[in-house]
């Protein structure tokens, strides 16, 4: 498999509402007219990245200075539906208009001068920092040295553009995102936004005969009612949550370092059982299963859900004693987890607790998995870092052992975030720079179920929401109200106002099929 050409274009499912946005030219060129019409990139590269991303945008008709173009990041991209983008936290946008008006963030800064009809304008991205040129001279700041560049936040930037307030007429610009587009060349290093260049970790490339398939998989099958072996798995499970998809039965939680002896119900606030008949081994190609209605009752569907324990895949799973004060319990992740999921081993009911690295979130908040309630801001974590983590008194009593599993997003297979519902058919696209195959959901600031949603139970985008709660015992459902879901090749796009996924503040967590880097779409 050889890197795709895909091309950062203006994204048709991600276009505002205000006015009218029309997309032309294999959606580079985009024409806006009436009040507040917006849209973002399909691709987005990495802030931080120390090379550095370029990109240009040809002001064709700036539309009596109402025309607005720049950069947002992650989080304001996924807020494009729900609201303008300029002078908008976590936005840097440039608008014609009075003088030019140059919005950094919330903040108006009038300083940069206007821009014209047939200007292009060039945006450098590099070490956090933005810089702006037109036609090849330095507005804000300068990438040669390095100097008085925009501090921008967030993991990923995207190019935007809207039609702002102050003027009339018609706006129309045209993205350049590649060499072959470009009027002018930036200093040696720095990369066009396409897919070829985005970063991808070996372990999970495809084309190095890797891929997301070796470390995490969703798979079905339907019980037998005696023991048999699962053996579609290209690796050997470390972790595995089966469900029964037709009966209300409780979640199986079994792991590889726990050992197969007992197993949790995942949904439960209690710790191991002693049942040694569900899982009997894990393989090479995946498992053994008992007759154990949980697991492979005659006749009846079930879903499982695997992951392997593997620093390259940003996961791992450790057990731990509570000591009931500061507890430094170490890792090998190799970096900050962006999610830690803590349950009780041995011990007396408590309801399982996760740790969640977002804006909301992070060390002052977390919420329980077992539970429909909201984020608590009852914390469980001190601190974090990229060998150890610090649990609580909460999930820390002493003479209980606990269960952790620890995740870091991997680019190109994994990714952990948040994102603002807007409670609209026409839901928010959340870029995760892959295909996804698993995502779960969760409302934190509002007492709402957890949502799984997964490729093996959806096989393509038909307006269907086969939706799994996490937190209950409740067969799978496919109600109206629980918002069908779009897989795409670079995110997912939610299609329905249920308020599980799309109203209030949203955590998830998704895993990938095939990452952007590569051509491979889903219908």
């Amino acid at each position: 498999m050889s890197a795709s050409g895909n091309l950062c274009v203006w994204n048709h499912v991600n276009i505002g509402s205000g006015g009218t946005t029309t997309l032309t030219e294999g959606n580079l060129k985009c024409t806006m007219t009436g009040a507040d019409p917006r849209t973002t990139g399909t691709l987005g590269g990495t802030c931080a990245d120390t090379n550095g991303w370029y990109f240009e945008i040809e002001a064709t008709n700036i539309g009596d200075g109402a025309l607005t173009v720049g950069i947002v990041n992650d989080i304001r991209n996924g807020l494009c539906l729900g609201g303008q983008i300029h002078q908008r936290s976590d936005s840097y946008m440039w608008r014609s208009y009075s003088s030019g008006q140059f919005f950094n963030g919330s903040t108006n800064v009038t300083s940069y001068g206007s821009f014209a009809n047939g200007d292009i304008l060039s945006f450098y991205v590099k070490s956090d920092k933005l810089y702006v040129y037109k036609n090849n001279s330095a507005v804000v700041g300068n990438v040669s040295t390095g100097t008085s560049g925009l501090s921008i936040g967030g993991t990923f930037f995207f190019p935007a553009v809207s039609r702002t307030v102050g003027g009339g007429g018609t706006s129309i610009c045209v993205l350049r995102p590649n060499s072959d587009s470009w009027s002018y060349t930036p200093p040696s290093g720095f990369k066009g936004l396409t897919a070829k260049d985005l970063l991808l970790a070996e372990e999970v490339d495809p084309s190095e005969g890797n891929g997301s398939n070796k470390y995490h998989d969703t798979i079905i099958y339907t019980g037998t009612g005696s023991t048999r072996s699962i053996t579609s798995l290209n690796f050997q499970p470390d972790w595995v949550l089966i469900k029964n998809r037709d009966q209300t039965d409780g979640w199986l939680n079994q792991n590889s370092v726990s050992g197969v002896g007992k197993t949790h119900e995942w949904n439960d606030d209690g710790p191991y059982e002693d049942e040694t008949d569900c899982i009997t081994s894990f393989n090479s190609d995946g498992f053994t299963l008992s007759d154990d209605h949980k697991v492979n009752a005659s006749t009846e569907k079930y879903v499982a859900y695997c992951w392997k324990k593997s620093v390259d895949a940003g996961f791992d799973i450790v057990e731990y004693s509570g000591n009931g004060s500061t507890n430094n319990v170490s890792h090998s992740l190799g970096a900050e987890p962006d999610c830690i999921m803590m349950h009780l081993k041995s011990g007396s009911d408590w309801d399982s607790t996760m740790y969640f690295n977002s804006p909301s979130m992070g060390t002052g908040e977390g919420v329980f998995w077992t539970l429909a309630n909201a984020g608590q801001t009852t914390t469980y974590m001190t601190s974090v870092s990229s060998s150890t983590f610090t649990p609580t008194s909460s999930a820390n009593t002493s003479t209980k052992t606990y269960v952790a599993y620890l995740f870091r997003s991997i680019p190109g297979f994994s990714h952990f975030g948040e994102f603002e519902g807007n409670g609209d058919a026409n839901g928010p696209f959340i870029y995760t720079g892959f295909r996804p195959k698993f995502v779960f959901f969760k409302a934190i600031d509002a007492s709402e179920n957890w949502q799984i949603r997964d490729t093996a139970r959806q096989t393509y985008n038909d307006g269907t929401a086969d939706r799994i709660y996490w937190n209950t015992n409740a067969a799978e459902g496919t109600a109206s109200t629980a918002s069908p879901i779009d897989f795409l090749a670079n995110g997912f796009k939610i299609r329905g106002s249920n308020t599980e996924i799309n109203s209030n503040t949203i955590i998830y967590g998704a895993w990938g099929d095939v990452p952007y880097k590569y051509n491979n779409t889903r219908a």
